[in-house]
């Protein structure tokens, strides 16, 4: 039987909750981070547009999820990456909008 002392000790179990890169001090949601997703998910529309013209033009396969190839058989690449660039969009103003309104 094991004693106390062998046993593995957590030392961060009593130590305090720390905010991780998606929050800021007050716990609430950074919107940096959403103003960032936002513009990475603009330049990904752009790289989906180019890589799926390369794929029709050229030929091939590749893997995607079940809902970008929903899209994507429905209204093609230029919805496809509309849809991305879209909802970039949507993060990207709001993103704005929160640093605004913690800067006001």
């Amino acid at each position: 039987m094991a004693t106390d002392e062998s046993l593995p000790v957590d030392e961060t179990r009593d130590a305090e909750p720390q905010a991780d890169a998606a929050t800021d001090a007050d716990g609430e949601d950074s919107p940096w981070g959403t103003l960032v997703l936002g513009i990475l998910m603009i330049v990904g529309a752009g790289w989906i547009y180019w890589y799926f013209g390369k794929l029709e033009a050229e030929g091939g396969s590749v893997r995607m999820p079940a809902i970008a190839w929903a899209i994507y058989g429905a209204i093609g690449r230029t919805g496809l990456a509309g849809v991305v660039g879209l909802l970039g969009a949507v993060f990207t103003f709001g993103g704005l909008a929160g640093v605004r309104n913690r800067s006001a």
